[in-house]
């Protein structure tokens, strides 16, 4: 569970999603994962602790709700991962000025 206090400032620059959470000894801790692959992290997921911010985890956060598509969930395709992504950084840089 990657807990490092010394990651608190610099510039939001990545998006990863949140796909649920856990407690590990008594820890708790984000589920998540990146863009980055298979080869990076656990196989491609990260926990990170939670209720900390983290990284700036929960500074800026936006959620889809899910809608349902011939009864099952529909899936995000990249362009709106990219758009969230955007939206983002345009929110940060709006909260900075």
């Amino acid at each position: 569970i990657y807990d490092e206090p010394s990651c608190t400032e610099g510039f939001l620059d990545n998006i990863v999603q949140i796909i649920g959470y856990g407690s590990e000894n008594g820890k708790p801790y984000w589920l998540g994962r990146t863009h980055w692959g298979e080869n990076w992290g656990e196989k491609g997921y990260f926990r990170m602790a939670r209720g900390k911010n983290m990284c700036r985890i929960a500074e800026v956060v936006i959620q889809i709700a899910n809608t349902k598509k011939n009864g099952s969930i529909q899936q995000y395709n990249n362009i709106s991962v990219y758009f969230i992504f955007f939206l983002t950084i345009i929110i940060y840089l709006m909260k900075n000025i």
